[in-house]
């Protein structure tokens, strides 16, 4: 069942961060047509807009952001796994106590 925990824990960690890059990315608008503006989180993966238009990738950024990613996802998989069994069996021992004192 821990396994089970960690990795649901870990794939909801990756996908916070391909969110929030996707987001990031969505909401990247140059103030003017001229301007490029970098886009990606928590470092930039690349440059949308100018004049010519496109979309460049920064691979130092993509390369942090997938390590940055991977290991914040570790972690919170490691906590996800250790904090959500207890909080199912406290859950599960409310609702026993619940029905216990209804009559």
């Amino acid at each position: 069942m821990k396994r089970l925990f960690f990795f649901i824990g870990f794939f909801l960690g990756i996908a916070f961060f391909v969110a929030a890059n996707m987001y990031a990315y969505h909401v990247a608008e140059p103030p003017c047509c001229d301007f490029s503006i970098a886009f990606g989180f928590p470092f930039p993966l690349g440059r949308t807009g100018g004049f010519a238009g496109g979309t460049n990738l920064i691979v130092l950024g993509v390369v942090l952001n997938s390590l940055i990613g991977l290991g914040a996802s570790f972690i919170f998989a490691l906590l996800f796994a250790r904090l959500l069994p207890w909080l199912v069996d406290l859950f599960r021992q409310a609702g026993q106590w619940h029905m216990k004192t209804r009559s």
